[in-house]
């Protein structure tokens, strides 16, 4: 049985950059997510081997307090949304 990949064309929108780029493979660069996603409980290992610091807070007061720091929250324009774009392919797996 073959596996088709789950990505493609994976890019980043650095802060401050302003356009999407393709991630480069000698780069580093800092995530945030939760403990159930970085520890791969999600059934994914996306993140391999890393560097972790848990803050030990839980996420949905960690984003009010960000709220109530910034004060006002605006929806993001369309092309700064993380997912540009989804292809749903017909399978995900098919016979060799």
């Amino acid at each position: 049985m073959k596996c088709y990949p789950r990505f493609s064309s994976v890019e980043v929108n650095s802060r401050g950059a302003g356009v999407w780029t393709a991630i480069e493979a000698d780069k580093i660069y800092v995530v945030a997510t939760n403990s159930y996603i970085g520890t791969g409980r999600d059934g994914y290992l996306l993140f391999g081997e890393k560097e972790e610091s848990n803050t030990y807070l839980e996420e949905a007061q960690t984003f009010i307090d960000y709220c109530v720091e910034v004060g006002t929250i605006v929806n993001l324009p369309a092309e700064e949304y993380s997912t540009q774009s989804i292809i749903f392919p017909r399978f995900s797996r098919v016979e060799d």
